[in-house]
């Protein structure tokens, strides 16, 4: 996170598509282990679930929640969001912020922090969708 550079990246239907690499998702991920960081190269997908937290999937469809340590303003499940990374990773000291529509634009929104990532299986992640 010491690089100059930024990469900066909007979500514009809550999907983030990425390159898929053959390199591991998150170094040291157990089945119960939160990780603090994901390779940008190994998220699939990214689905804003509510106000609090954010699913991301892997292309081996490994999926990790992650809430965030306070509810972000207006992110809501059809909200753009915006992030800036200084590597190639998205970890939980980077912030998101919501992008809302303003005419055929957006202004931004609320910032806020990111948690870390929980692992959790599929069945998990369906019922989290389908409880919001």
């Amino acid at each position: 996170m010491k690089n100059a550079g930024f990469v900066l990246l909007a979500v514009v239907v809550t999907l983030l598509s990425a390159a898929v690499a053959a390199e591991p998702v998150a170094a040291g991920v157990s089945d119960s282990k939160t990780v603090r960081c994901l390779n940008l190269h190994q998220i699939d997908q990214m689905t804003i679930v509510d106000n609090r937290n954010l699913l991301f999937e892997t292309p081996n469809h490994t999926y990790y929640l992650n809430t965030l340590p306070r509810a972000c303003g207006t992110l809501q499940r059809s909200s753009a969001i915006m992030y800036r990374v200084s590597q190639n990773e998205l970890c939980n000291l980077d912030f998101i912020t919501v992008l809302d529509p303003i005419g055929s634009g957006f202004i931004k929104g609320p910032s806020c922090a990111l948690g870390t990532f929980k692992p959790i299986s599929k069945v998990e992640a369906s019922a989290l969708l389908k409880r919001h």
